[in-house]
């Protein structure tokens, strides 16, 4: 499970990111990864193998969103982009525990 901290933070960039500020495109823990109870090192340590899959996973992310670490985009702009991509990213994600979140 993730902590009462973790839960508060997530929604928080929720309500934030609604107002379509400019985002930071990265392929390292994030602002909601920072509040994560699994975050240590600056790495994800849930399971042995969790920074390699997430690593892994962003940058195919960051690829198929034709995107470059660093880079800056508005929110809204990052969401035209993920629908465009949508099937590319669905197959991707297909296991991912997040994807209930997802919409």
């Amino acid at each position: 499970g993730y902590s009462d901290e973790f839960v508060k933070n997530y929604y928080e960039v929720l309500k934030q990111l609604n107002s379509n500020p400019t985002i930071r495109v990265t392929n390292s823990p994030d602002i909601l990864c920072s509040k994560c109870p699994h975050l240590n090192n600056n790495k994800c340590s849930k399971k042995p193998d969790s920074e390699i899959k997430v690593s892994k996973k962003d940058t195919k992310i960051i690829n198929i969103l034709k995107l470059k670490p660093n880079q800056e985009i508005k929110v809204n702009e990052a969401d035209e982009l993920v629908n465009l991509n949508l099937n590319e990213l669905k197959e991707l994600c297909k296991n991912c525990e997040w994807k209930e979140y997802c919409k």
